[in-house]
This record gives structure tokens, sequence and C-alpha cells, in this order.
């Protein structure tokens, strides 16, 4: 079992941030398997089974655990840190690159902020796309915010295998320390490599064309299409646009 060191604060509950938790393990444990046995999200996308596991990384896992704390601390729920930050600087303040990340509140058990995902379309594709090797969820909780348990999922590509960090995990064989470089970003395979509408569209970056029902090309989304702040933030080519702290529109990155 893995130790769960905590106190309560004025109504909020502080976890030992550099260990995972049991409900976030479980968590993890429960998406490899929605993973291993396939799943069609509720907007039409098929993915197959996928045979090869994510593994779980500390470096994703405490940026996805700062965030849910901040969003329980300072009571406010969006990809964008109150600060600015976007998952993508949260993940490099960690050393690592993120490809996908997804938030949720109000659920506080692991199947069920799950099942919360995977009834969403844009948070179901980013949880099974096979491109995510890497993987770390972080769970806060606050009796005193709005929705009280804050979930915050990060996917990583394969290239972040080869510096994997398992040493929030209990048990675990703490790695020999080696030298570090600076991050670097992660490559992301371009949408014109693509060759199905099932591949194309399950990259939250990229958009099917098709003619009379057939495949023809995919190309990078649009930003000035999309009209919501939490996608907008997700497609790493966009940005949003804010005025007096309110989303405007979706421009280019």
């Amino acid at each position: 079992m893995m130790k769960l060191v905590s106190a309560v604060v004025a109504g909020f509950v502080v976890v030992n941030a550099q260990k995972a938790s049991d409900v976030e393990l479980e968590h993890f444990q429960l998406l490899n398997e929605l993973r291993a046995k396939g799943f069609t999200c509720p907007g039409g996308q098929k993915y197959e089974p996928n045979p090869t596991p994510l593994k779980f990384d500390c470096r994703l896992r405490q940026a996805s655990y700062l965030h849910s704390e901040d969003m329980a601390v300072q009571d406010y729920f969006s990809h964008t840190s109150k600060n600015g930050r976007s998952p993508w600087d949260r993940a490099k303040a960690q050393n690592v690159n993120a490809m996908a990340e997804n938030i949720a509140a109000g659920r506080s058990g692991a199947k069920d902020v799950l099942t919360q995902w995977e009834n969403s379309d844009g948070h179901c594709r980013g949880m099974m796309n096979p491109s995510a090797r890497i993987f770390g969820v972080g769970r806060a909780y606050n009796s005193g915010s709005k929705y009280r348990y804050y979930w915050t999922q990060m996917f990583g590509r394969e290239s972040e295998l080869a510096t994997l960090d398992q040493s929030c995990l209990e048990d675990e064989p703490q790695p020999t320390a080696k030298p570090t470089l600076p991050p670097v970003d992660a490559p992301v395979s371009s949408c014109k490599d693509l060759k199905s509408t099932e591949e194309c569209n399950a990259d939250l970056a990229c958009q099917a064309k098709e003619k009379k029902g057939t495949f023809k090309k995919c190309q990078k989304k649009k930003c000035k299409k999309i009209k919501v702040e939490n996608t907008c933030v997700l497609v790493s080519h966009c940005k949003p646009q804010m005025k007096n702290g309110k989303f405007k529109k979706c421009q280019n990155a």
C-alpha cells in the first residue's frame, strides 16, 4: 500500500506531493485497463485494444498534482493557471514535455472521474490516443472550493521514455542519477503524415478532410474555428486570446 501523508489546513487537504497516492495509482491502473480493452468515444472515434500500457511518470504527476492543488486552493477551473501558465509551461517546469492534459472537478473516486472523461469526446480521445506513452495524474481536495475535488491528467510521447521518472512510486528502485539537459520540445508528428480519418481525428491538433465520404488528407486544425478556451489550450499550435479574464477567441500560437 502507498503511504498517504496529509494534513487539513482550513479545509484543504495538503498531501505529500512527492508520492503518488493510492487513488491516483488506482486511476492509472483503470486507464490502462480501458486502453487495453479498447473503447469508442462519444463522437464515434473507435480505439482498438492497445497492448502497450502507459508508463507512470512522476514529473507529469507532479505537474498534474500542482495544477489540481492550485485550482483547489484558488477556487477556479481552467487549463490556464491564474498566473497565465499553459499545460506545456507546467510540464516544462518539471523537466518534461506534455502532449495533452485533461482536467475534471467534482468527483472523488478514481473510477468516477474516469467515467466523467469517457463521456466527454475530447477528453476521451486524449486518454485513448495511442501516441501517448507516459502518464501522470494528480488529485487535490479543498472543502471550501466550489467543486472540492480537482483532477488533472497529463500525457507524454514516446520521446520522453528515455528520462522516465518513477521516484514517486513507493518500492520502486531509485534510478542512478544522470546528468540533466535543458528540456526540449517533444517531436510532434505532422498531421500530413497521418493516413486515415481515424488516425487524423485521434490527434486533437489535426482534422481530417474528406471528399464524398472518402479520406483525402489530414491537416492542422484551424485555430480560429475553435470556440472553446479549454480546447484551444490543448491544441499545441493555438493559444487563447483573453480579454478582462474571459476567453475572446482562439488564435495561432
